[in-house]
């Protein structure tokens, strides 16, 4: 039974609210205690112990085995991704793997480290060209590119979330692709459980189309806000509902002007998993997307996706999505039109998309990191 220490930045998993990459770190680390063939300890920033009891408690990992170390989670930052003068094998003594399901670095010479590698946002150039050519989104680049480098040197293997980040670190940063591994993400049993009841409401009259994420560069603001314009000036009648808080200038004070638009806020997933049953579709523009779990989500749920093709979305989705041009007018009303009132495709997409959806359970991610861990102490 392999003893694996795991390390992650406490402040991403707050039960209450947390992304995608919490969700990622909560579901695997769940994933991993439910097994039987794997002796987990968990490392702690000296600064985030009250942190770590919040959390055992609510997501039952009081089990685990903890060993605070030395530095705060910013000293562990600084000190792996700055210098090799240290390292934690004496720390982690005893132990076959250590391993983090964020992107994060530890210093370590004897014992191997892996890390989970969610993204490269700063280097999409599907982002608009003011911001990605911002001093903000250049000095974002220096330090992604340095850390990138710090995993090529550290890290026994990566994690990517995807065959496309894969292929863009081994493109971009000359990552050896035998050094990578993708494990995905997924949706959460409630989701597929959903699957069971009524389909998702159908309004031939009224589309309801549900986005996530927030009016930001990389939720695709500046598409939210082509499709809304269209839709106003075209069909009057489709509403666009924005779930979550991410909000940004000048896409924010844009959307908000225009009366086709509502407002729910963060959602909860219990809530998200509502807000999906009343939804005629999912609105899905990201500029910038390195897996796209809402569109797993809605996909398990039975919630057919119009969606702009970019980065991974392809790759996750496939055929079950109705993919279109957001500053194309004739091209979303097409798709609005025909997921709203046509039958048949929406119940293709429906069929289509639960069944894509089940390549994507969380289950299958914690046996591609173990496939992983397997792979790193078999060399």
């Amino acid at each position: 039974m392999p003893k694996i220490d795991i390390y992650w930045d406490l402040r991403a998993t707050i039960p209450e609210r947390h992304t995608g990459v919490g969700q990622h770190v909560i579901e695997v680390i769940a994933g991993l205690c439910a097994r039987n063939d794997v002796d987990l300890r968990v490392l702690l920033a000296s600064d985030q112990t009250e942190l770590w009891d919040v959390q055992a408690e609510a997501f039952g990992w009081e089990s685990l085995d903890s060993v605070v170390l030395p530095l705060s989670n910013k000293g562990n930052r600084l000190l792996y991704g700055l210098t090799s003068a240290w390292s934690l094998d004496a720390i982690c003594a005893g132990r076959d793997l250590v391993y983090s399901p964020m992107e994060l670095i530890l210093g370590l010479k004897r014992i191997p480290f892996i890390n989970t590698i969610h993204g490269m946002p700063w280097f999409e150039k599907s982002l608009p060209l003011t911001i990605y050519a911002s001093n903000r989104y250049r000095w974002e680049r220096l330090k992604q590119a340095w850390f990138f480098r710090r995993c090529r040197q550290l890290c026994s293997m990566s994690f990517p979330v995807s065959d496309y980040l894969q292929n863009r670190l081994v493109q971009r940063f000359s990552f050896d692709a035998a050094k990578l591994h993708s494990v995905y993400n997924g949706a959460a049993d409630s989701f597929f459980e959903s699957q069971e009841k009524e389909s998702a409401t159908q309004n031939q009259e009224r589309p309801r189309l549900l986005s996530v994420g927030g009016a930001n560069a990389f939720d695709g603001g500046a598409h939210l806000v082509q499709v809304a314009q269209i839709l106003g000036e075209e069909m009057p009648a489709a509403k666009i509902w924005i779930a979550g808080d991410r909000h940004e200038e000048p896409w924010n004070s844009q959307l908000r002007s225009m009366p086709n638009v509502a407002w729910l806020g963060f959602l909860s997933s219990e809530r998200m998993i509502e807000e999906m049953r009343s939804a005629t579709a999912l609105l899905y523009v990201p500029a910038v997307e390195s897996f796209g779990i809402i569109g797993v989500e809605a996909m398990a749920i039975g919630l057919p996706v119009m969606a702009k093709k970019s980065a991974a979305l392809s790759e996750v989705m496939g055929d079950a999505a109705c993919w279109f041009s957001p500053e194309d007018a004739s091209d979303v009303l097409r798709c609005v039109t025909k997921i709203s009132s046509d039958t048949s495709l929406r119940e293709e997409l429906i069929s289509k998309g639960r069944q894509q959806a089940k390549r994507y359970r969380w289950s299958n991610v914690v046996e591609r990191v173990v496939e992983g861990f397997q792979s790193v102490l078999s060399d």
